[in-house]
């Protein structure tokens, strides 16, 4: 899983990109650990999914990265991500204002909740 700063640095990308990206795509890949490991433990050469443009994709990386949660879309086309089982601890994990592409608006959503849940494990461990 990423640290805070490499998810800081992808959540800002994401921000200043203006349209899909396969590099972008496979940092956050590559950033979470989500390469498919083989039985002798090395990773095959494997291509990402397409999250600057696949909302499916979206689905199954929100899915895996903060399982239980949902997302919404609001009329401005702002996303939202909504807590709920473990996450319950947050009203909106993550928001984010419309970006270029409601891809890149709700992959920054996604990793804004995620850097959020980081911070709340960080704050849990120094009380």
């Amino acid at each position: 899983m990423p640290d805070r700063s490499t998810l800081e640095g992808l959540l800002a990308r994401v921000r200043e990109a203006t349209g899909p990206s396969r590099e972008l795509d496979q940092d956050i890949f590559c950033a979470f650990d989500l390469a498919p490991v083989g039985a002798d433990g090395t990773v095959a050469a494997y291509r990402a999914p397409m999250y600057s443009t696949s909302l499916d994709a979206l689905a199954a990386l929100q899915a895996e990265m903060l399982p239980g949660t949902q997302w919404r879309k609001n009329s401005h086309g702002d996303f939202f991500i909504n807590g709920d089982g473990e996450f319950d601890q947050f009203e909106a994990l993550g928001a984010q204002t419309a970006l270029s592409t409601d891809c890149l608006t709700w992959l920054a959503a996604i990793l804004s909740a995620y850097l959020a849940h980081l911070q709340a494990q960080e704050g849990a461990a120094c009380e």
